[in-house]
């Protein structure tokens, strides 16, 4: 099926980044996020996991200048969107620095959690939860 393809495809940009590194934005980097936006939930899952891997390998300071807005920019009025940039989100923040996270992350965690959708204001608990760890 095409889906597993595009999973696949997705789960290898971390290495293409590690070999490149921040020049693999021009290619990769869009691709990531219009993996975000897949009709198939779980290419929007691996692509979430890939940005948490992508925050490590290429640092703080691309993921807030260029993940960050990227996955940002996808918050749309389709709850599934919304449910992809908060997975994103959700695991991009646990390498992330207290700073960005509450500069950038949380803004948008506290949007979320008044959602329409159950499933994403459920998400938002958790990802308030994961915050409230990380940084105790």
């Amino acid at each position: 099926e095409e889906w597993r393809v595009r999973e696949l495809v997705v789960k290898e940009i971390p290495f293409m980044a590690d070999h490149l590194g921040v020049s693999f934005d021009s290619f990769f980097g869009p691709l990531l996020v219009q993996s975000l936006c897949d009709p198939v939930s779980d290419v929007r899952l691996a692509a979430g996991n890939v940005a948490r891997c992508l925050a490590k390998c290429l640092g703080q300071e691309w993921a807030n200048a260029s993940l960050i807005p990227a996955v940002l920019a996808q918050l749309s009025e389709h709850w599934s969107r919304r449910m992809s940039v908060l997975y994103a989100l959700r695991q991009t923040s646990s390498v992330l620095g207290e700073e960005i996270i509450t500069q950038r992350i949380l803004p948008t965690v506290c949007q979320l959690s008044t959602d329409d959708v159950p499933n994403i204001r459920l998400n938002c608990c958790k990802a308030l939860g994961e915050l409230i760890l990380k940084f105790e």
